[in-house]
């Protein structure tokens, strides 16, 4: 809760409820998928997967718009850094799903990159265009975003067995993989 307190409140003041809005709500619905493929006997409950959203989203905000941080943008990149390392490591502990963590950091992650490019104002309070690396993200973000959303459902609907080809997965959560 003190992820969304400090993060969520104060990205909605700066980019309006709409954006974070579908942030939150797609990056929960995008951990919940990836928690069913990766954990598919176990049943999740809680929001962990939007507020992780919103951690992603603040990181693809810091890249979007680190000139406009300023002096404050390394001190902004140290506590995000840290309160995703910490709450992805909490995320280890037994009976916490870290699949569901990482669905909605993903999702949050690609969708702040389309959503939150913050408009540039010259001295004469004219807008500047956006640079090519925002553009080049922000279309990115657009077309993957969908395309990931799709073939998640359907390795979900499909039943693929993720456990077979991905020997690695099982270190990503403490829930026992089957």
């Amino acid at each position: 809760m003190l992820g969304l307190y400090n993060i969520g409140f104060p990205a909605e003041m700066e980019f309006g409820h709409w954006r974070i809005a579908v942030i939150y709500i797609f990056s929960g619905v995008f951990g919940v998928i990836c928690s069913s493929i990766f954990v598919p006997q176990t049943i999740g409950v809680g929001a962990s997967g939007a507020i992780f959203g919103l951690f992603g989203s603040a990181w693809a905000d810091l890249v979007h718009n680190w000139s406009l941080y300023g002096t404050a943008a390394r001190g902004v990149l140290f506590q995000l850094a840290f309160g995703t390392i910490l709450n992805l490591t909490l995320g280890l502990m037994p009976f916490l799903d870290n699949f569901v963590h990482l669905g909605g950091f993903i999702a949050g992650l690609v969708l702040g990159f389309s959503l939150l490019v913050q408009n540039r104002y010259d001295f004469d309070g004219f807008r500047k265009a956006r640079k090519g690396y925002q553009l080049a993200l922000q279309f990115i973000s657009i077309v993957a975003m969908p395309c990931m959303f799709v073939v998640m459902l359907l390795v979900l609907y499909l039943g693929v067995d993720v456990s077979s080809s991905c020997s690695w997965c099982s270190y990503i959560s403490c829930v026992p993989m089957p």
